[in-house]
């Protein structure tokens, strides 16, 4: 296996555990488990660490033999399994923004109906783009 081939299977292994904890963590957010996921980015963090430098290891390994090679292309200077490689490290990347992008939908809908959830029990004073919570005194009166 050569070390483009060997730098590609560490990003899939990234790319595989990035996908599986974005599923699970659409899962959670429909049960409201909300600890978890905050476990989860903590495990996500180490993920994509480890992504970026995979990454940049490749970069540089790919930038080398170009330039070692100058008059090729690199679809010439890699194996055909080497480029079928690069095919599906792409495929998984867009799989994963896929998930990214629905995992956002799922947390801007639950943010969105928490913030007007917020705003119905506790009154907002808008001033213009400012809005901002009374004081509790302010709102929380008693009559006699």
């Amino acid at each position: 296996m050569t070390q483009i081939s060997n730098q590609l299977q560490k990003l899939f292994s990234d790319i595989d555990g990035l996908i599986a904890i974005t599923r699970e963590d659409i899962e959670l957010v429909k049960k409201a488990n909300h600890e978890q996921i905050t476990n989860n980015n903590l495990e996500k963090e180490i993920f994509i660490r480890r992504f970026e430098s995979n990454k940049e290891l490749l970069n540089q390994k790919l930038l080398t033999l170009t330039n070692e090679n100058p008059d090729k292309t690199l679809e010439e200077l890699l194996s055909k399994d080497e480029q079928e490689a690069l095919f599906e490290f792409k495929n998984r990347l867009r799989k994963l923004h896929i998930l990214n992008r629905d995992y956002a939908r799922f947390v801007g809908v639950l943010n969105e109906f928490f913030s007007s959830l917020a705003a119905a029990v506790i009154p907002m004073k808008s001033d213009g783009y400012i809005t901002s919570r009374p004081q509790p005194a302010s709102f929380l009166r008693v009559s006699a």
